[in-house]
């Protein structure tokens, strides 16, 4: 999820910034629902029923942010090693270790011990970025072998393995990771074929039986058995993903993909200072508050991507600053110019 933007040619695929922002939107959804249930903020029927809801996008949300992320670490790493890491770090494993100590503080106040553990054992919803460095990492050493047959054997390591540490789940992400590299060796052809209408059709009925099942808790998640589910469910959003025209809502959610990270490491934090705040005004329970904290969170975070791309102290927050002398005095780059570094 770092906010890579494909191109074809000199026009950009906007519907992956689509999608990479209805999936972080809907990460957040699910965790939005879970604290204000915990806080006891929702009527436990419309706690319920929201999480049904959610839960009819679990299988997809997670595997949709690491195919996308996959897709172009070819071109990333064809710019030269030391660059690719270069840039794995600044935009991924930096913005990793500073939310993780700012949510740690948070919770903890000054932990030293749980502060150096985020090494080998991830910090709450930021596991995810620490799986992608990792992608990027393991990537390395498989790069030579055909990328069909690492996920395969990825998916069937996370059949087998035990569930120490979160194995199967990394084993079963990184499969996706490897498959939006193969992906990206075809991407024109593969584009081609998923938009068109009659794949769309035959891809929405799996998409659809593998939604249902989640939202009744029926599929387990990062299973082997649900993989075949979640790749009918991404070729589907990729190949409707294409037919979509700009409007308010799709520039809602490319603008959301465009600053991915800031919008994934801050949500945590925003949410529960605004459930705080409730629980301070001793509010009363209300089915309203989900769509109000969700709201909260989308003006707060876009408030401060906008100023991350102003205020290099803020943007220094989200990626790593590297200061040359060309560059020391500048402001910020904006989300477009990163991208076209990446």
């Amino acid at each position: 999820m770092t906010s890579l933007n494909a191109q074809a040619g000199p026009s950009r695929m906007g519907w992956i910034d689509f999608l990479r922002g209805l999936a972080v939107l809907l990460v957040v959804s699910t965790h939005a629902v879970s604290i204000l249930i915990g806080a006891e903020k929702l009527p436990q029927v419309t706690g319920d029923r929201l999480l049904e809801i959610n839960r009819l996008f679990w299988p997809f949300r997670m595997a949709v942010l690491v195919l996308l992320s996959g897709l172009f670490v070819d071109r990333s790493y064809a710019k030269g090693l030391p660059g690719y890491l270069l840039r794995r770090v600044r935009y991924v494993l930096w913005p990793y270790v500073i939310w993780s100590f700012l949510m740690i503080f948070r919770g903890a106040g000054w932990d030293p011990a749980t502060m150096v553990s985020i090494i080998w054992r991830p910090y709450s919803t930021l596991w995810f970025l620490y799986y992608l460095f990792a992608f990027y990492v393991l990537y390395l050493v498989v790069r030579k072998i055909p990328a069909p047959l690492v996920a395969a054997a990825s998916l069937v390591a996370s059949f087998v393995v035990p569930s120490v540490a979160t194995m199967p789940r990394f084993l079963y992400l990184f499969a996706f990771f490897m498959i939006g590299c193969w992906l990206s060796q075809n991407l024109s052809v593969a584009l081609g074929i998923l938009r068109r209408p009659i794949v769309i059709a035959l891809t929405f009925v799996p998409t659809a039986i593998a939604a249902w099942a989640a939202s009744q808790g029926l599929l387990p998640l990062y299973d082997l058995r649900v993989a075949p589910f979640a790749l009918a469910g991404l070729a589907f959003a990729i190949g409707a993903a294409q037919w979509l025209r700009p409007g308010i809502l799709y520039s809602l959610f490319a603008y959301v993909g465009r600053h991915s990270i800031i919008y994934y490491v801050t949500h945590p934090l925003i949410l529960i200072y605004l459930v705080m705040l409730m629980s301070a005004l001793d509010v009363p329970t209300s089915s309203w508050w989900y769509p109000i904290a969700l709201a909260s969170y989308v003006i707060a975070a876009t408030l401060i991507s906008l100023v991350s791309d102003r205020v290099g102290a803020v943007h220094a927050l989200f990626v790593m600053p590297v200061f040359t002398r060309k560059n020391w005095r500048r402001s910020p780059m904006s989300a477009k110019q990163q991208t076209a570094q990446r």
